[in-house]
């Protein structure tokens, strides 16, 4: 683990209900590919990970009055993980 990579678990209802077929759903930084984030998950929490899959959220565009922004754009990852096993922390937050 000798990358930097900010991982965070997203908390939806999708997210939930991928979590029935083994899917884990992370925030995580622009710069880092699949590979860096396979290495990563099975290393900070010991499991066995099958499959990464990787989705470029562009941002929305906002309106405040006549102030026109943008959304901040993410990445995020889905991690399928082996049967049988679990990331707990992940697991506790819903």
């Amino acid at each position: 683990m000798s990358i930097a990579v900010e991982i965070k678990p997203v908390i939806s209802e999708k997210a939930a209900e991928r979590l029935n077929d083994n899917q884990y759903t992370f925030i995580v930084d622009d710069s880092i590919n699949k590979i860096e984030i396979r290495k990563y998950i099975e290393g900070k929490f010991n499991v066995e990970v099958e499959s990464v899959n990787v989705l470029n959220r562009k941002g929305k565009k906002r309106r405040r009055g006549k102030i026109v922004g943008m959304t901040k754009s993410t990445k995020r990852a889905v991690v399928t993980i082996k049967k049988g096993q679990e990331i707990e922390p992940v697991k506790g937050m819903f």
